[in-house]
């Protein structure tokens, strides 16, 4: 039987790597993706070398004096004042113990002069000479900045020209830095990063998150270390927490998402690649009839097919994953030089590899199960007589496939009635009982299908007839076929929901086009510097001053209070003006307004409140206003007051929001600042103002309201993608069997004369018919998941302040259907298919008609 199989595979060397592609298509994937984020994920001990080098830890300032909750190495609640601590080095060596030594080590951001122009690049201040510091960077080229005048710059910026010996000037002062070295980070080797000693180019090292110190402890530091440490506001980066950083994905949903992926990846291969065996099959009837015929039992035909599944299953899969590792190193180093990702130490999930290896083994033998039963049941005298095989009427199980629909359907629904997280997952794996009593469905499908086929044109009613007296061929094809569209077109009905319910909750605070610079943390001297870098990079515009709200010298956010705000049912989602109430005179009234009106500017000299939004009840007086600090802690508690109010009509119909004049928040007690300007101008703007502020020696933030951002059209695209590989993939291997089964109808047709071209259009009918069955059965599939899918994720956002949207779900649910979509994969795909098998197909030497026995 060996020979025997190992002949069969070698003959046929185009059909066998076609079976080998299919199978090890999903395991190369799987596997480049798993290898892929292995590598490409730092994980916390493997990212605590390049963050507190040879040190014992690294502390952090945060913007608390005390104390915080350390969550894990990067992240904090404060409960403590915010009021923002002042370290000194005499404080700190007041809180280690006796014999500890520490160093300074600040991170922040600059910008510096290059051959091409202003640039903001990383900076890191700490001397890399000093055995603490070993491991931060390695030394690649010349040497570590010794002086205050020298740096050292990263690989990625030696390419921009800050070279070993050249020299960068940085602004605002203009001074002088000589390139001594260049050292790199081997996790991010993208990073543009000018290392200094402490000072030099951080003139002011800021007193938060920036402000940091690299630590050695007598005795290490342990739980108790750091648990002091936090109860002074500072947050520790060191192994014991690093060893025990958690996975943020819950063991359920994982096991589910795993359950999910498995499931897909059997049912895909088996439904693909089981054609590619059917092919085989036929080719190799009159050989394994012989077998029979000498004495073959029908369990040596099935061995024999299936000992061919396990051969090139294991092979595909073993070569796919040998690549796929390849390929998983490959684009995450890849993606990392592109600034996408950060890379960690080659890592090759071996476990996981060698279970999707296997799974490829596994689908490979489902697939060939079916050819395999086929096998045994042929009829050796019917096959040597050159008749072909007797098709059996079964069609199906469709009273199995019809209760497992409605079971899918009842559980999908009640999946998305649920509450959670995770109920979109939930939907999408109740959604697998659809798509199973859908393939059981399809042979009775096919069946009724074939009936009108008397009246089609002879291009389609050669194809369907056949189609119907092959139905397992053809259900095989049709079903990978479905469940690529139902799964794309689920997703794609959930997805294009989701977002056209918050592109229609979601009201800008100010016109489209308006642009807000704000210097949130900037005193005084800094925000003369913004204000002037604003008017230089924007000459001519107009200027117009906005306000922060000031809490005991720290800048607070004023939000209204949407609740006081909103009736039942109605929904607001705000950009970035309206989550932070704008505070003006009646230029910025004008602005937001886009016209003069009379009533709402004396209305704002009176002191009032001027709001736009809709769910401000006509004939109410007051509105309510919440300033809270984002930093969050006890000594920043929201403070609330109520103002007076009127409405007034905004610029746009789907624009809210509000302003507030700065005498109202004056009564109140508050004290404000001007932080804020306001203008028009496009999204190029934004960098431009951004390096002229930085480069004035201020930071500053640009925002563009741009409106919704488009996020969908490129997720759309991904969908379509794939959908279209497995739709064409499926559709053109059942082309070939077609064209297999369908050659002796070809050979007489040649021999009464038809040309080649309405040969070519019986095939290109073939495969539209299958891509369209599949396709159309995949919406049937997808409508209930897809709107399952809506109703879970949209409709149910919470009420709050600022830029949160309100509902409680009382508004409903959205359901929308991204029509071009929809209509490409259920119409445009099998057009596709068609073509392509009409164009491409290879052209078959039709001969004599056949000859059979009597």
């Amino acid at each position: 039987m060996r020979r025997l199989v190992w002949g069969g595979i070698l003959r046929a060397r185009g059909r066998s790597a076609l079976i080998m592609a299919m199978i090890g298509l999903p395991v190369l994937v799987f596997t480049a993706l798993l290898t892929g984020a292995a590598t490409a994920d730092v994980s916390a001990l493997e990212g605590l070398r390049q963050r507190i080098g040879s040190a014992d830890a690294a502390l952090s300032a945060t913007a608390h004096e005390g104390p915080v909750q350390q969550l894990d190495g990067h992240s904090y609640t404060g409960t403590g004042s915010t009021e923002r601590a002042v370290w000194s080095e005499e404080r700190l060596a007041a809180l280690l113990p006796a014999g500890a030594r520490h160093i300074p080590l600040y991170e922040g951001t600059g910008p510096v002069r290059l051959p091409g122009g202003l640039d903001i690049v990383e900076i890191t201040e700490v001397d890399l000479r000093d055995p603490l510091a070993k491991g931060l960077r390695e030394l690649r080229q010349g040497r570590l900045p010794a002086t205050a005048g020298e740096v050292a710059a990263t690989p990625a910026l030696a390419e921009r020209g800050a070279s070993v010996g050249s020299t960068l000037v940085v602004p605002p002062d203009n001074r002088s830095f000589r390139v001594v070295g260049v050292v790199a980070d081997p996790q991010r080797p993208a990073l543009q990063e000018l290392a200094a000693l402490p000072g030099a180019l951080l003139l002011n090292p800021p007193r938060g998150l920036d402000l940091g110190w690299l630590v050695d402890l007598p005795g290490g530091v342990g739980r108790a270390e750091i648990i002091q440490f936090n109860s002074h506001g500072l947050i520790v980066a060191t192994r014991l927490l690093a060893e025990e950083e958690a996975p943020l994905l819950r063991s359920e949903e994982m096991a589910v998402g795993l359950g999910l992926a498995i499931f897909m990846i059997v049912l895909e291969t088996a439904l693909l690649a089981g054609p590619a065996f059917a092919i085989g099959l036929r080719r190799r009837r009159h050989e394994l009839a012989l077998v029979a015929a000498q004495g073959g039992s029908p369990r040596h035909l099935r061995a024999v097919v299936l000992a061919e599944g396990l051969i090139l299953g294991g092979l595909a899969s073993l070569l796919a994953a040998g690549l796929g590792v390849g390929l998983g190193i490959g684009g995450a180093h890849l993606a990392a030089g592109w600034r996408l990702s950060s890379i960690g130490p080659v890592e090759v999930p071996w476990v996981s590899v060698l279970g999707v290896a296997v799974l490829g083994v596994v689908s490979a033998l489902v697939a060939a199960l079916v050819p395999a039963v086929q096998a045994g049941r042929q009829e050796p005298a019917r096959v040597l007589a050159g008749r072909a095989p007797e098709v059996r009427g079964k069609a199906g199980k469709p009273v199995l496939g019809a209760l497992l629909i409605a079971i899918g359907i009842g559980l999908t629904l009640l999946m998305a009635a649920g509450d959670g997280f995770d109920r979109e997952l939930n939907v999408i794996a109740a959604a697998v009982l659809v798509v199973l009593g859908m393939i059981a469905l399809l042979p009775r499908l096919i069946e009724w299908t074939g009936r009108p086929a008397a009246r089609l044109p002879l291009p389609l009613r050669l194809p369907v007839r056949d189609a119907v007296r092959h139905r397992a061929r053809t259900a095989s094809a049709a079903a990978a076929v479905m469940a690529a569209s139902s799964a794309a077109l689920a997703f794609g009905i959930g997805y294009h929901s989701n977002f056209e319910d918050n592109r229609a909750a979601y009201w800008p605070g100010m016109p489209l086009g308006t642009v807000q610079i704000h210097a949130r943390d900037a005193d005084e001297s800094a925000w003369a510097k913004v204000r002037s870098a604003a008017a230089q990079s924007l000459p001519g515009r107009p200027l117009i001053s906005g306000y922060d709200v000031m809490i005991g010298g720290e800048p607070y956010i004023l939000s209204l209070d949407l609740q006081s705000l909103t009736r039942p049912g109605l929904r607001r989602s705000y950009g970035v003006f309206g989550g932070d109430v704008p505070i003006g005179g009646p230029e910025l009234l004008r602005l937001i307004q886009g016209r003069d009106d009379p009533v709402a500017a004396a209305a704002l000299a009176e002191g009032k409140a001027v709001v736009f939004d809709p769910g401000f009840a006509p004939g109410a007086s007051r509105v309510r206003l919440a300033a809270n600090n984002p930093f969050g802690g006890q000594g920043s508690r929201t403070r609330e007051i109520e103002v007076p109010a009127v409405r007034a009509e905004a610029a746009a119909e789907h624009q809210g929001g509000a302003i507030v004049p700065r005498v109202a928040l004056e009564r109140a007690g508050f004290q404000v600042a001007e932080r804020k300007l306001f203008t028009t101008g496009s999204p190029a703007d934004e960098l431009r103002l951004e390096r002229a502020a930085t480069a004035a020696g201020a930071a500053a933030d640009v925002y563009v309201e741009a409106g919704y951002e488009d996020y969908l059209t490129p997720q759309l695209w991904v969908l379509f993608g794939a959908a279209g590989l497995l739709v064409l993939g499926g559709t053109l291997v059942a082309t070939r069997l077609a064209a297999a089964d369908l050659r002796p109808d070809q050979q007489v047709m040649a021999a009464i004369g038809a040309s080649g071209g309405l040969r070519r259009l019986v095939l290109a009918g073939q495969a539209g018919y299958i891509a369209l069955l599949g396709a159309v059965a995949g919406l049937l599939v997808a409508i209930v998941p897809g709107v399952a899918l809506a109703w879970a994720s949209t409709g149910r956002t919470r009420l709050g302040h600022g830029g949160l949207s309100v509902s409680d779900g009382s508004a409903g649910f959205t359901v929308a259907v991204p029509w071009g979509f929809s209509l490409g994969l259920v119409l445009g795909l099998p057009l596709l298919a068609a073509l392509i098998a009409g164009l491409f197909t290879r052209r078959l030497r039709p001969g004599p008609p056949p000859r059979r026995l009597g």
